[in-house]
C-alpha cells in the first residue's frame, strides 16, 4: 500500500517539491527508492536467515540447505527494518515541517491575489 501511494503521488511531489524544470529526471529519481527498498529487504532477509539457520540449534538439514523454522529466522529482520521506517517517517515529518511555511505562504498569496482579482 505504501508503494502504491509512493508511486501514485510521486508527480505531483517530485514536481511541487523541485519545481517543473526536468520533472521526469527528478521523478525517475524519486520512483527508484521503490526497487532498490525491496533489493535491500530481500537482502537482508536472506542474510538473517541464513545467520540464524547456521547458529540455532535444532534447525533442520534437507541435502545441502537448512531449513530455520520458528520467530528468530526473521526476527531482527522486522527489527532492522523497523528501524528504517522510523528513519523514514521521521525524515517525511522533518520535509513536511520545513515546507509547511512555505505552503501557507503560498496559501496567503493566493488567497489575496483572489480576493482582489474578484
Amino acid at each position: 500500500m505504501s508503494s502504491g501511494f509512493i508511486f501514485a503521488a510521486a508527480v505531483s511531489v517530485t514536481s511541487e517539491l523541485f519545481g517543473p524544470n526536468s520533472v521526469g529526471v527528478n521523478h525517475n529519481i524519486v520512483i527508484t527508492n521503490i526497487p532498490i527498498g525491496s533489493l535491500l529487504y530481500g537482502f537482508l532477509a536472506a542474510l538473517v536467515y541464513d545467520t540464524n539457520a547456521r547458529s540455532t540449534p535444532g534447525n533442520m538439514t534437507t541435502s545441502d540447505s537448512v531449513v530455520c523454522m520458528g520467530r528468530q529466522c526473521y526476527f531482527w529482520t522486522f527489527v532492522w527494518w523497523g528501524c528504517t521506517s522510523v528513519l523514514g517517517l521521521c525524515s517525511s515529518v522533518l520535509l513536511f515541517l520545513r515546507t509547511k511555511h512555505a505552503y501557507e505562504h503560498f496559501e496567503e498569496h493566493r488567497t489575496s491575489t483572489h480576493a482582489i482579482v474578484s
